[in-house]
């Protein structure tokens, strides 16, 4: 099938932007593609980077339009995944769907840990804020990482 060809991608290439739309599951053969929030602008945050498994997955779920961009942070090579062939590939490569849940289930996870830390500066910031006290430098510290996704 055309579609399972490995797509050689450069370095520095955009894959897909934020608000495209673009209903394609991307797997990952070589390379490293890097995820990010506002990519292009002074305010642009790297939320991942993806060396092996899936990308792309809200794109194809959620009628194609993108919440990311997706950037070759290294030379790299895809697979293009559409709703039609993704069915046939899975089905030819069952055990290629359990590493996409994995994939899945360990970006949900981490999303999760990192919601519950912004939780917890938030309480912090209004605790200081209603004190009338000044926030820990540590704390300021990990935020600052929180937001910037280091």
């Amino acid at each position: 099938m055309e579609s399972l060809n490995v797509t050689e991608i450069k370095k520095g290439d955009l894959i897909f932007s934020e608000g495209s739309s673009d209903p394609v599951l991307y797997e990952v053969e070589y390379g490293t593609i890097g995820i990010y929030k506002g990519y292009g602008t002074d305010k642009a945050v790297k939320l991942t980077e993806i060396t092996d498994g899936y990308f792309g997955e809200s794109g194809l779920a959620e009628n194609g339009v993108r919440i990311a961009s997706a950037v070759a942070e290294t030379d790299s090579g895809v697979i293009r995944l559409d709703a039609e062939s993704m069915k046939e590939y899975f089905t030819e490569n069952p055990f290629k769907l359990d590493v996409l849940l994995q994939d899945l289930s360990r970006r949900l996870r981490s999303q999760d840990r990192r919601y519950i830390d912004a939780c917890k500066y938030i309480d912090q910031l209004m605790e200081a804020e209603e004190s009338g006290s000044t926030l820990d430098p540590e704390a300021i510290k990990s935020m600052k990482e929180l937001i910037s996704g280091k």
